[in-house]
């Protein structure tokens, strides 16, 4: 019986594990600019640094200045009215970064639709360890890879008539010196969530 139960939480759960289909086209990031599916959101080029190492893959993303704030970002058709869970696998080096997503109606013209998880390195801090705890500060604590997620609902605000049809989904430097490699992100829908009536 015991052997019975086990392998059908096996087969469930492979089940489970199949359905998950990323969202996101090309998730390892092929081609960071310039390409079908991402692009660099921000209001100057200039202070970024975007590039895929070659040896590795990964894509390095930093910022020289703490003026403007930039995002890798790739469009995505969802939903209204579902919960997503967007992933990103980085390594925070330096500096704030930002999970961020935004949402559009059918005619991708923005909503009033704010999603963001903001993660704060403590590599450099004198503070961390000895007077605050690196779990304190979110999503950091190591410049070790390390997966990030934030899940949304497609619910749409109370102010907006249309519906949510797309979401913006990026991460970069959040309005500081920032430097960060990313390896892959993914959106996976969750299911179905009621509107607050």
């Amino acid at each position: 019986m015991k052997k019975i139960i086990i392998l059908l939480l096996v087969f469930f759960g492979a089940l489970l594990w199949a359905d998950e289909k990323n969202l996101i086209q090309d998730p390892t990031i092929t081609t960071p600019e310039g390409g079908p599916h991402w692009f660099l959101a921000t209001t100057t080029r200039e202070v970024f640094e975007l590039e895929k190492d070659p040896e590795t893959g990964y894509i390095y993303l930093a910022s020289t200045g703490a003026d403007y704030s930039g995002y890798l970002c790739q469009m995505v058709k969802v939903k209204p009215n579902y919960r997503y869970r967007f992933t990103v696998q980085l390594r925070h080096l330096s500096g704030r970064a930002l999970l961020w997503v935004k949402a559009f109606d059918q005619n991708r013209r923005i909503l009033h639709y704010d999603r963001r998880t903001y993660l704060i390195s403590s590599a450099s801090n004198p503070l961390v360890p000895h007077f605050v705890t690196a779990e304190q500060l979110q999503g950091s604590g190591s410049t070790d890879w390390r997966t990030v997620t934030l899940d949304v609902d497609t619910v749409k605000a109370d102010n907006d008539t249309e519906e949510i049809a797309y979401l913006r989904f990026g991460t970069g430097p959040y309005f500081s010196v920032t430097k960060m490699w990313i390896r892959h992100m993914s959106v996976i829908e969750l299911g179905p969530v009621e509107a607050e009536k």
